[in-house]
């Protein structure tokens, strides 16, 4: 709310008040979201799909901007489209302090395995069968915060974690670059400022098409859910179902990175068609990945340093723009498809991972 009002009284004599508009803006949207996945826990069929849902709430959020920028073109000023959005924003109110629980939301039975080499060590909670978890409880003299501490810093140390943090780096790098580009690319390849305009407009409608893209994405989560539901390791029920998922989204990188090295007008509508596509299933990944292979005390903490160690690497977008404008873009989407081709390193890893588990619990038997 406070960032939609300083965005409204920035102007020409204050243009530095775009930045704490934009950061406040940011930090509400990130904190919405980061609370409002666990909501998925509540779900014990069908949680995938419901990150896919509130994912695609979010990433439809680019339709709110078009709004803006269609009664700009219609005369209503950007301090009063922004007056009225930030107006808007006491409707989180009411499901902050009326709907949501003033605690984590956790799974009716949730499995603490999140890697096959690690035990972690939570508090008990009640209603919870310890005999059915494979968890590790500390004595009664350990406080609950040092017990979450220790358990948390384990988390991040594990490759399952890891490789995720550095898969979202990789991903967002190339995302963020061709939304920071996007306005250079069509003045490129198009005549005149109208096409331009029109291009904009017709690419912010085809980006509010996430709020159906995500939650098919999530639908196609849940379908590799209950795919490996029966796996004999409970690592393999918690991180198998993902890697699909993460491999498609690194294809789609790949096929639009390609897309924008053919500099063709002509692919401008295949290009906004993939780049929905692309953004709708990574953020619906970010999210239910964290939610799905992790303990749900911990995803907040784990989706928020995700979020703060990939906003910092993506800083090198600007070396990027640096690079292109010097040199020439076709190098910059070259380098940018090497990093997606690394990021595959990711699902990879997972699927090794879940055979060695699962081959272990065959040893038991």
């Amino acid at each position: 709310m406070c960032g939609a009002y300083i965005i409204a009284f920035t102007t020409n004599d204050l243009p530095w008040l775009i930045f704490p508009g934009m950061a406040l803006v940011a930090f509400g949207g990130i904190s919405l979201i980061m609370t409002n996945v666990q909501l998925s826990n509540m779900f014990p069929v069908g949680g995938g799909a419901v990150v896919g849902i509130i994912s695609g709430a979010f990433d439809s959020s680019s339709g709110i901007q078009l709004m803006v920028k269609l009664g700009y073109e219609q005369g209503i000023s950007r301090k009063t489209s922004y007056l009225i959005l930030a107006s808007t924003h006491v409707l989180t109110f009411v499901s902050t302090f009326l709907f949501l629980p003033k605690d984590y939301v956790h799974p009716v039975q949730e499995e603490y395995v999140v890697t096959q080499e690690i035990e972690l060590e939570i508090p008990e909670k009640p209603g919870l069968d310890s005999g059915k978890t494979e968890k590790k409880v500390t004595s009664k003299t350990t406080s609950d915060n040092e017990v979450n501490l220790s358990s948390l810093m384990r988390l991040i140390r594990t490759p399952t974690y890891l490789l995720h943090v550095m898969w979202v780096c990789l991903l967002q790098l190339r995302l963020f670059y061709i939304l920071g580009s996007i306005n250079r690319i069509l003045e490129k390849e198009l005549e005149n400022k109208k096409e331009v305009s029109d291009y904009t407009n017709v690419m912010l409608y085809v980006l509010m098409g996430g709020i159906v893209a995500s939650p098919l994405a999530g639908a196609f989560l849940e379908l590799n859910i209950s795919l490996f539901k029966n796996s004999k390791s409970s690592f393999s029920r918690s991180v198998k179902p993902n890697i699909m998922s993460l491999t498609l989204t690194s294809a789609l990188g790949v096929v639009l990175s390609v897309l924008l090295l053919l500099e063709d007008p002509s692919h401008l509508y295949y290009i906004f068609v993939f780049l929905v596509l692309y953004r709708s299933i990574f953020y619906t990944m970010v999210n239910a990945y964290i939610v799905l292979a992790f303990p749900s005390a911990f995803i907040g903490s784990l989706i928020g340093i995700t979020t703060i160690t990939s906003g910092v690497f993506c800083l090198l977008q600007h070396a990027l723009f640096e690079w292109s404008a010097r040199r020439n873009a076709k190098e910059v989407n070259i380098f940018l498809i090497v990093l997606i081709g690394i990021s595959c390193i990711h699902p990879f890893w997972q699927w090794i991972a879940c055979r060695r588990a699962e081959q272990r619990e065959s040893t038991k038997e």
